[in-house]
């Protein structure tokens, strides 16, 4: 049950998220369809522990409940959808791995101007170890409302900060009313989960200035702690109080556990098989290049925790 536990982490501030979106049809991206949708982006930086791998099933429980469509307000309707998401996640196999995976292990670094030793050097770690402390994953969804679209699932630790947070990034225009010299960036709605929680939607605004005509990319903002601040639960308060009334909305039933650990037991499996690098990356940063260079050669790019 590690899988169930570790996602807890997360889900405590993403009911927050939830809870605001479901009722607003602006935010409310369960509506949307993958002709609208470009890709969605997790990203997970955290500094505790050392087994990624739980991290990254932290990541598909939070997955299964930002795509899961609610038939109902029903906690077992809501599990029912979780797993079928998890059912239809796209098998990473020996063909399609080097482009879909990469792994990573923290060297020497600096994180808030205090230096950082490299994983080898941790207390209790072996000599020589090839443990990652990082995956960027792409993963596809088969099934007909997320077809096509990619999920791009990042996590590691000693990253150059620690937040948690989902990016829906839309698609472009099909025709730019402005003509080619103006650019226009992609809309994107980000849910942040952790450590501010709130909402964020970038849009493209005209400047106000009389000279000349030019675009600028503005953000809409609601941080949820500036406006409630009574009442707002810290830590595991919500989840507890959960327990407490029998909500399991929350938490990851067992079918969904053990499914999860499917996909991700062939994941390893596959990395035990197969050499795959595990490539350096500074404490402090965002992770190896590589991670980078596996956007980009779809001409998409990671939102570092801006």
């Amino acid at each position: 049950m590690q899988l169930g536990s570790t996602n807890t982490r997360y889900s405590k501030n993403f009911s927050y998220i939830k809870d605001t979106h479901e009722g607003d049809c602006l935010t409310h991206y369960g509506e949307y369809k993958q002709k609208e949708i470009n890709l969605l982006a997790l990203l997970l930086s955290n500094n505790v522990g050392n087994n990624v791998v739980y991290d990254v099933g932290a990541g598909i429980g939070t997955l299964t409940m930002a795509l899961s469509k609610i038939a109902g307000v029903v906690a077992f309707e809501h599990d029912k959808e979780k797993l079928k998401v998890l059912k239809s996640l796209a098998l990473i196999d020996e063909n399609n791995i080097n482009a879909s995976c990469i792994r990573g292990q923290y060297s020497e670094g600096s994180i808030d101007n205090t230096l950082k030793k490299r994983y080898l050097d941790e207390g209790g770690v072996g000599k020589g170890s090839a443990t990652e402390t990082f995956v960027a994953l792409k993963i596809m969804i088969d099934n007909w409302r997320w077809a096509g679209v990619p999920f791009y699932l990042r996590t590691g630790k000693n990253m150059a900060k620690k937040c948690s947070e989902i990016v829906i990034e839309f698609k472009s225009i099909p025709h730019n009313i402005f003509g080619k010299d103006k650019k226009l960036n992609t809309n994107q709605l980000i849910l942040k989960l952790q450590p501010d929680e709130g909402i964020q939607l970038k849009l493209m605004t005209k400047e106000p200035s009389v000279s000349g005509f030019n675009l600028k990319e503005l953000p809409l903002d609601l941080v949820l702690n500036e406006y409630h601040e009574l009442g707002h639960q810290d830590c595991y308060e919500r989840l507890l109080l959960d327990v407490i009334k029998g909500n399991p909305a929350l938490f990851m039933r067992r079918d969904e556990v053990e499914a999860s650990w499917v996909w991700i037991d062939r994941l390893v499996e596959l990395w035990d098989q197969i050499d795959i690098p595990l490539h350096e990356y500074l404490s402090g940063s965002w992770g190896p290049s590589a991670s980078d260079l596996m956007l980009d050669k779809e001409n998409r790019s990671w939102r570092n925790g801006k």
